[in-house]
C-alpha cells in the first residue's frame, strides 16, 4: 500500500469524516457527560471508602463496648461488701467495733 493509498483511505474513514462535522454544543456536551461519569465514579469510590470506614468504627465500638461490660462487672466484684470486708479482715487485721468502741457524735 503506497501513502496516497493510506492517505485515500483515511479520508474516507467516517470517523474521520465526523470528526469534522462535530459542531461546538455536541463537543460541549460530550465533555459534560465525559464530566458527570468521572464524577460518578469517583463519588462511587469515596462511598466505598466512607463505608470501609464506618465499618472499622463499628467494629471499634463494639469492641470498647464489650470491653466496657468486662470492667463494669469487674469493678462490682472488686467493690462487692463481702470483698471489702474481706480483705480489712485479713489482710489489715480491723474488725467491726463492739458496742462499747462507738461513738456517736451529734451535732
Amino acid at each position: 500500500m503506497s501513502m496516497d493509498e493510506i492517505r485515500r483511505w483515511l479520508d474516507a474513514t467516517p470517523l474521520l469524516v465526523l470528526r469534522q462535522q462535530i459542531s461546538a454544543p455536541v463537543l460541549i456536551l460530550f465533555l459534560l457527560v465525559l464530566m458527570s461519569a468521572v464524577g460518578v465514579t469517583y463519588t462511587a469510590y469515596l462511598n466505598r471508602q466512607a463505608f470501609h470506614q464506618l465499618q472499622t468504627q463499628l467494629m471499634e465500638k463494639n469492641a470498647l463496648q464489650e470491653e466496657w461490660g468486662q470492667l463494669l462487672l469487674q469493678h462490682s466484684t472488686l467493690t462487692s461488701h463481702g470483698r471489702v470486708e474481706t480483705i480489712a479482715r485479713d489482710q489489715l487485721n480491723m474488725d467491726v467495733p463492739g458496742q462499747s468502741r462507738v461513738l456517736v457524735v451529734q451535732p
